[in-house]
């Protein structure tokens, strides 16, 4: 289920950040853009006092602000 979550999240993400490119386009515009940016911030982070806090906190806000934009409804 999370997996299925997360394959959303990104088709949306990459939809709404490059609507006018296929979802290989967007990927590949993406990872070449951000990896780089990523990485530098990724140790930056990571290096700091209580660095994996951090990083973890910051992947808990982001997936949070995500789920909000995409009403899901867990089956009963």
């Amino acid at each position: 289920m999370n997996h299925v979550f997360m394959v959303i999240q990104a088709y949306c993400t990459l939809k709404l950040l490059y609507p006018n490119h296929t979802i290989e386009e967007a990927k590949n515009i993406a990872t070449e853009f951000s990896q780089t940016v990523f990485l530098h911030e990724l140790k930056h982070a990571l290096t700091k006092f209580d660095g994996k806090k951090i990083v973890k906190s910051r992947i808990f806000q982001t997936i949070l602000t995500a789920s909000g934009l995409f009403p899901l409804r867990i089956a009963s």
